[in-house]
């Protein structure tokens, strides 16, 4: 099975007010949007089942409802929220066509006291075992670099807002064909861009360009980068002169292993000091903060078995004196997926050896330990490989005892 795991992150809560409708990225990280224009929609392009919408609400004043979109209207996954806690629709789905926008509504309530605050949303999107999961960038206020060219992780937040490529880069530990890159343009005053696809610090061959004044999604239908295991990936965005935004990034990836994660290479994810522990949801962005004190705060639900391998950290700086501890979490404690940064230690740091089987029950989330030596460390990207689950194969055998035939299954 392939039902990859999608989540918005906002482990500060991501708040909407009485007698508003706003919409969520089903990956990445925003606050709640004013308008939905599809700057922060995944374009499907494979046929997919969208099943357990789930969130996690921090703060809840009378009822409100969440419920997924496809292409400007109603899906059929809904959850009510009357309170705190979490809450998902473990009945309906969605089946999604090629060209289809999905993201997710709330409703807040008209009473004048109505608000709400979420902190994560999520939903599984089954590919039926084709292995063709998108990765998807999602900021909904959008930035653009003026005269210079900055870089954009591939998971995460889409800002284009550091010029080290470096910090921005995600290594891909499963072999992959990444196609259809598109990109969201907000606005535009009198700007050109150029986003490209870069493989190690090289030009991949997928290019989108914006003139002047051009705004909305363009996709490379064209174009294809293939990607081995060791390689990192990011995208570059050369601005002009002018002024304007882009929203998100996406890009389908035709493999076995879904990186997902939360990238800010511009800001990093938290500039953390001594002595503390920092939750860290899936995936999300600068604003609202993605880290919490509270842990359950950036707890997601699995939902299905997953496997979950390749624990990767990106530190941006680290001026720390002692070792730092980035983990992998299940159910509130720290599982076989680790790293420890060494003092000062800078760049990609992974857990190549160890991988962990999710139960459907399971919550997970990144966290980050300092121990109390001197000096801040800032990670830019933080991630996780999922992969598939191949259910057990049951072959029957029969075994003869004294001319009776005895029926038996046997799992291999």
């Amino acid at each position: 099975m392939t039902a990859w795991i999608y989540t918005f992150g906002a482990a500060a809560g991501a708040v909407s007010n009485q007698g508003t409708t706003r919409w969520l990225p089903i990956a990445g990280g925003c606050n709640v949007q004013s308008a939905e224009d599809g700057r922060i929609s995944l374009r499907v392009l494979d046929s997919l089942t969208a099943s357990n919408l789930w969130c996690r609400v921090t703060a809840n004043n009378g009822t409100q409802t969440l419920t997924s979109r496809i292409s400007g209207a109603n899906g059929a996954q809904s959850v009510s929220i009357t309170g705190t806690g979490t809450f998902e629709d473990t009945t309906h789905t969605d089946s999604l066509l090629a060209a289809d926008d999905f993201d997710v509504q709330i409703v807040v309530g008209a009473t004048h006291t109505n608000t709400v605050t979420l902190s994560a949303v999520s939903c599984l999107l089954d590919d039926g075992g084709a292995n063709v999961p998108i990765l998807l960038a999602a900021f909904s206020a959008g930035t653009a670099p003026v005269s210079s060219t900055n870089y954009v992780c591939p998971v995460g937040d889409s800002a284009p807002d550091n010029a080290t490529e470096a910090n921005a880069q995600y290594t891909f530990r499963a072999t992959a064909t990444l196609s259809n890159l598109r990109v969201f343009c907000n606005s535009n005053t009198s700007q050109t861009y150029t986003i490209k696809t870069r493989i190690n610090g090289a030009d991949g061959t997928q290019v989108i360009s914006y003139t002047s004044g051009q705004t909305g999604a363009k996709t490379d239908a064209t174009h294809s980068d293939s990607v081995s295991a060791g390689d990192k990936v990011c995208y570059s965005v050369l601005g002009g002169t002018g002024s304007g935004a882009l929203g998100s990034f996406q890009i389908k990836s035709a493999s076995s292993g879904f990186q997902i994660g939360i990238g800010m290479p511009g800001t990093g994810i938290v500039s953390q000091g001594a002595s503390t522990s920092n939750f860290i949801p899936l995936s999300g962005s600068v604003n609202p903060t993605p880290v919490t004190t509270t842990e359950a705060n950036a707890q997601v639900k699995a939902r299905a078995a997953q496997i979950i391998s390749k624990l990767f950290t990106n530190i941006k700086t680290n001026t720390r004196s002692d070792a730092t501890t980035i983990d992998f979490r299940v159910g509130g404690a720290s599982s076989a997926l680790t790293v420890s940064i060494g003092a000062s230690t800078t760049g990609i740091v992974e857990d190549l050896t160890h991988s962990v089987t999710l139960a459907t029950t399971d919550l997970i989330n990144f966290r980050i330990l300092t121990g109390g030596g001197t000096g801040t460390i800032t990670p830019s990207v933080i991630g996780i490989q999922q992969g598939t689950v191949t259910a057990s194969v049951v072959i029957p055998n029969r075994i003869y005892i004294k001319s009776q035939a005895v029926n038996r299954s046997s799992t291999y």
